[in-house]
This record gives C-alpha cells, structure tokens and sequence, in this order.
C-alpha cells in the first residue's frame, strides 16, 4: 500500500482545497430511499468560500461544477448527513487543508487522505455498499 503523494494524479477539485478552510463535510445520496442512520454514501466537502467537491463513494471520482455525479438524476431527493461531529479534528482550531493524498494498493485507488495544517487528518476508504470517513493520524 502507498500513501505517497501524486500531486500530477490528484484531480484539480481536491488540488483547489489545499489552503482552504473546511465548512462542511457531509455525506451525500441522490436517491428517493432513505438515508439509513450510520449508512455513508458520496463525501462531499465544502469551504469557507463556497468551493463544493464530491467524491464517489465507490470509485474514488471527484467531481465540482456542479458536484454531482454524470448521469444523477438531481430532482431526486438529495440527502445528506452531516460528519462533523464524527470529524471533530477537521474544525478545531480553524484549519485549514494541507496535503491530499490517494490511497492506492497495487495501483488501484481504495480511498483518500486528508491532511490538515493543524495535524489533524481523516481518509475515506472507498467502498460500493460501504465506504468509511474516520479520523486517522
């Protein structure tokens, strides 16, 4: 497994959070079933000045401008469950992002890590049915 950086791999949309402060970090699901308690789905992350990026769950794509995933139909019910308590590094202290790295083993992406100035970071792991954001050192 690596966890090296690939700044030349990093899509722009994540490039554009380094320096910023997080607003929000939710996680986010385009569908008329409900949102399960404790059930993640896309993570999106906002900053301070409104910039929107998600990430897909499963297959790591990020997408901004509009952040939502091609072919999701958007007059579907947009539910989101917001990570902040479950991040509380990711607020303390006004940080802002210092360094996003893909996780990557033999070559295929499982997630992303996210680096704060303060030293606090969190990573998704990507999964289809089941992804995870947890705080991490």
């Amino acid at each position: 497994m690596s966890a090296e950086p690939d700044p030349e791999g990093t899509p722009e949309p994540l490039t554009r959070l380094i320096g910023q402060h997080p607003s929000a970090i939710r996680s986010v699901r385009f569908s008329e079933e409900a949102h399960a308690p404790g059930a993640l789905a896309h993570l999106e992350i906002e900053t301070k000045h409104g910039f929107v990026t998600l990430i897909d769950h499963s297959s790591g794509q990020v997408y901004a401008n509009p952040p939502v995933p091609p072919g999701v139909n958007v007059y579907l019910s947009r539910q989101q469950r917001d990570l902040s308590d479950e991040l509380p590094g990711a607020f303390a202290e006004r940080p802002r992002f210092s360094r996003i790295d893909a996780l990557e083993d033999d070559g295929r992406l499982y997630g992303w890590r996210f680096e704060l100035d303060t030293g606090a970071a969190f990573t998704l792991t990507l999964d289809e049915h089941l992804p995870i954001v947890a705080a991490s050192s």
